[in-house]
């Protein structure tokens, strides 16, 4: 039996065994008629799902929401970057969040109806606005969740589970919100997007690059914690080191998708008009915790552009949010310019 559990739900809270916010709900949404709420946490849904299939559960989470996105996040998963993961083997959470009163699409069975309380509004309200920019929403939530299963096409097991956009996930159907976090730290990147670049004015054609794993990423932060690599504090140099390995090549590698708006042909492109330095790195965007670099090629039409950044999941690691490092978390190739022909695509 749980230590909690002897102890008695008073005297857990009382010698803190139970996290304050926990214990501010009180004894009575410990059970109910569905049974035994379980304790658990997104890293382990990623890492098991199928050990919680069909179970009510309680998860502190961070909810990403918007065009094609409705995911749960946390810092302590092994691999909480989106793009970062492309090159590791640990688990993404990789888990799809529905309110319940949308559950009715998926056709699953045996979850609680919503409670639509002041909680629920401001949650929603915080997803509606963005949660601010580059900011997840924070949040305990109730609900049942539903393990996705691998899907074979044609012989070979893909990553599609069944659930969400593409059928990329597992399935979590939200009951209730019961408290919301509002703790941020103002230099750090709560994000699921940091990789985003983007198609600037006048680019027409991305292709996604690599970039370095989340494990590579804890050992810069552990180095920097013990004095060493301190340039890893400094977003320029962070971002100058990414463009040297891209241009070596050992980084060079696509690990993306491509978009390209225009398809130029065999006559290729003409430059812009761009009175920026060529073979500089240049900063384009920035706050606190993001920054964006571009370096234009001395055709004026072949563009790096690089995203850096401090994201929320290496706090832990680092101990204060001052002590976060800068990363790499996106990176692309770009042309930009105008097509000397266009020629349509089929």
């Amino acid at each position: 039996m749980p230590i909690r559990a002897k102890l008695g739900f008073g005297l857990a809270c009382l010698v803190g065994l139970q996290p304050a916010s926990f214990c501010s709900r009180g004894p009575d949404n410990l059970d109910d008629n569905s049974g035994t709420i379980v304790e658990t946490s997104v890293c382990k849904l990623a890492a098991s799902p199928d050990a919680f299939d069909g179970k009510l559960i309680r998860i502190h989470a961070y909810m990403s929401r918007g065009f094609e996105d409705s995911t749960l996040h946390h810092p302590e998963c092994a691999e909480e970057a989106l793009v970062n993961s492309r090159t590791s083997t640990s688990p993404r959470p990789n888990i799809w969040a529905s309110f319940a009163t949308e559950a009715g699409y998926y056709k699953v069975k045996g979850y609680r109806p919503l409670v639509e309380d002041a909680q629920l509004k401001k949650f929603q309200q915080l997803l509606r606005e963005g949660s601010q920019p580059y900011r997840l929403t924070g949040v305990v939530l109730i609900g049942t969740f539903y393990a996705g299963k691998p899907r074979v096409f044609n012989g070979h097991t893909t990553s599609m589970r069944g659930y969400g956009h593409m059928g990329c996930c597992s399935l979590f159907v939200i009951s209730q919100v019961e408290s919301i976090d509002p703790r941020y730290e103002n230099e750090l990147s709560y994000s699921a997007t940091d990789w985003y670049v983007g198609l600037p004015q006048g680019c027409f054609s991305e292709q996604m690059l690599g970039v370095p794993n989340n494990t590579t990423l804890l050992a810069w932060q552990k180095a920097a914690n013990e004095g060493q690599d301190v340039w890893h504090y400094d977003a320029k140099q962070t971002a100058e080191d990414e463009l040297k390995e891209l241009k070596s090549g050992s980084l060079g590698k696509i690990s993306g998708g491509a978009t390209e708006m225009l398809d130029p042909g065999k006559s290729g492109w003409t430059a812009q008009a761009d009175l920026r330095p060529t073979e500089t790195l240049l900063e384009v965007e920035a706050t606190a915790f993001r920054k964006r670099y571009e370096w234009i090629e001395a055709d004026h039409i072949t563009r790096y552009a690089i995203v850096v950044s401090r994201p929320y999941w290496l706090l832990k690691v680092a101990g204060s949010a001052e002590n976060v490092i800068w990363v790499p978390a996106g990176a692309s190739v770009l042309k930009c310019g105008t097509p000397t022909q266009q020629k349509k695509k089929h």
